[in-house]
């Protein structure tokens, strides 16, 4: 995230239509200076840390938000520390800020320099990951339940290939089958496009019909990022609705 943005930015950070486009930003971002003293703070940064621009500038970056990528670590042992000194960027990771009520959020996180010589600033960018791994609980708990679940669950990979299906899926792959080219005749025609879209934006898909001669299902697909994973889980639409024909008459 910082890599993609620091060559935008003026030398200025302070300036009104800077500071515009960085409060618009989806993640939070700090300004610091090779020492590690923060100078700005955008207002997602602020939202999810607690903490007002202006409590939050002149302050230590580590001692604000401590550290903890990997495990706890002190300023000298401190990736974010290490990046300040040697100037090299750090890729995006996994790990835990701290927020004024002392609360650790998970976070993806980078830092990376952005100017040099005497305008020499890094950029620490994090996404609240808070909502993502909820929801990744919330589908290892239904792809969890009984085989028995009455309703069909998959799971794809990335290209959109069956690797899981649980039996209530695996009877309707054995009523309705398979295309000449073996794709499941119930799965959307796109499912590819739908998996790959559906792990770039972290998003949930639903709404997706399939509708056969005698069958008529509803789809939602939901990704499990730590996976590289997308779950998907139907509804029997005839059954709630009546026969398709019937519903387009």
């Amino acid at each position: 995230m910082p890599m993609r943005i620091g060559r935008f930015l003026p030398s200025d950070l302070s300036a009104t239509p800077t500071r515009g486009w960085l409060d618009a930003l989806p993640y939070g971002l700090c300004a610091v200076d090779p020492a590690g003293t923060i100078q700005l703070t955008n207002r997602e940064a602020g939202r999810l840390l607690g903490w007002q621009a202006d409590e939050c500038h002149g302050r230590n970056l580590h001692d604000l938000i401590g550290c903890q990528l990997s495990e706890p670590a002190s300023e000298e042992t401190c990736p974010l520390s290490a990046v300040l000194r040697s100037g090299t960027a750090l890729p995006l990771l996994p790990g835990w800020i701290r927020d004024r009520y002392d609360r650790m959020i998970p976070v993806q996180c980078g830092l990376a320099p952005v100017f040099g010589g005497a305008q020499s600033r890094f950029l620490f960018a994090f996404h609240d990951l808070r909502d993502q791994i909820q929801r990744d609980e919330t589908l290892l708990h239904l792809a969890s339940m009984p085989e028995e679940a009455p309703f069909p669950i998959v799971e794809l990979n990335e290209d959109g290939s069956l690797l899981y299906a649980n039996p209530a899926m695996a009877r309707l792959l054995q009523d309705f089958g398979y295309t000449p080219s073996a794709f499941p005749r119930l799965l959307p025609a796109d499912i590819e496009e739908i998996a790959r879209l559906c792990l770039r934006t972290g998003g949930t898909i639903g709404g997706i019909e399939v509708a056969l001669e005698d069958a008529w299902y509803g789809w939602t697909f939901c990704p499990v990022l730590s996976r590289r994973r997308v779950r998907g889980y139907a509804i029997d639409l005839g059954a709630v609705w009546g026969p398709v024909t019937e519903c387009r008459r």
